[in-house]
């Protein structure tokens, strides 16, 4: 499968806007052979979809990090995961699964974001070098690319520990093997896995991304879990 196949298969469909546009890249590098002003072009145009997929990037960390299940629902005392102490028992209630389990999707969600941009900005480079004859790309993905906290931060991997941490709490009485077994297994049916596309483009169909599909699992469970609430209301 060519990449820009896999890139579009990948994406996660409300973020469309945000990721490298290989297809229109791979345009310009044809074009620089025909006329070498499209070479400044092609740089103009590239550095500002990075700018914009790391900008983006940022935007996202920031709500993500802000979303860290039961941050807001602990009182300073109740901070189990600093001070070690078990949660209260509020706290293990179904409806927190949920949110801990949608919190480590929505972090793979956005690593996986990052990774494909920068797979993109690694592939639209090596084609520029290839067509080009220029090894500018080479320098360039190293010295500025691979700087950017797109790629470069570590702030999802330090998220993915502590939220480890709070679901060993609540869920696994503090074993953090069997919680990060449970998280894994749930995250990894969504990590890059072409086989599981659920609608082949080759049957003439559009092809349905991984985060699309998980994004209507999450509705329908939440709508399910919405509708269980008020069956227990109303039989109150």
């Amino acid at each position: 499968m060519k990449f820009g196949k896999f890139l579009r298969l990948n994406k996660v469909s409300e973020w469309e806007s945000h990721y490298i546009n290989y297809k229109q890249l791979k345009k310009i590098i044809k074009q620089i052979k025909l006329n070498k002003q499209e070479e400044e072009q092609f740089w103009k145009q590239f550095k500002a979809m990075i700018d914009k997929v790391n900008n983006y990037y940022l935007i996202l960390e920031k709500e993500l990090i802000g979303s860290f299940p039961l941050a807001q629902k602990f009182s300073e005392k109740e901070v189990f995961v600093v001070k070690g102490n078990d949660p209260p028992a509020r706290f293990r209630k179904p409806a927190y699964r949920v949110e801990i389990e949608t919190f480590f999707l929505d972090l793979q969600k956005l690593k996986q974001y990052a990774d494909l941009n920068y797979l993109a900005c690694a592939k639209i480079l090596k084609k520029f070098k290839k067509n080009t004859h220029k090894t500018t790309g080479d320098n360039f993905l190293q010295s500025h690319v691979s700087q950017l906290p797109f790629h470069s931060s570590q702030n999802l991997q330090k998220l993915y520990k502590n939220g480890l941490v709070v679901f060993s709490h609540v869920f696994t009485e503090k074993n953090l093997e069997i919680a990060k077994e449970t998280i894994e297994d749930i995250i990894s049916k969504y990590r890059f896995d072409l086989t599981r596309i659920s609608k082949s483009t080759e049957s003439g169909f559009a092809a349905i991304s991984l985060w699309d599909q998980l994004d209507r699992t999450v509705k329908r469970r939440n709508s399910l879990k919405k509708m269980k609430e008020n069956e227990q209301a109303n039989q109150k």
